[in-house]
């Protein structure tokens, strides 16, 4: 396992701890007979970061471990397949 490797498995650990904080936050947010407005108001809030910190985590997981897929011959990072015979051309 590279460094790399597990930075994205760091980052997808961290993103679970911040789904299962999203889903509290939502679970309160909607307790309207118990939670007053201004705690269920703030914990939609923090349901809304805690959703977005794991998507940006996810999403940076996904970046390292695509750096580290091999790239074929003779092809840059850059290559996309769309002038390669077979694809219309």
């Amino acid at each position: 396992m590279t460094d790399q490797s597990a930075l994205a498995d760091a980052y997808d650990l961290a993103a679970k701890w911040h789904d299962k904080n999203a889903k509290g936050c939502e679970a309160i947010s909607r307790d309207e007979p118990r939670i007053g407005q201004d705690v269920r108001k703030r914990a939609a809030e923090a349901a809304t970061h805690h959703r977005g910190s794991a998507a940006g985590l996810r999403l940076a997981a996904v970046d390292l471990r695509r750096k580290e897929l091999p790239v074929p011959r003779g092809r840059g990072r850059d290559y996309d397949g769309i002038n390669e015979p077979g694809n219309g051309f």
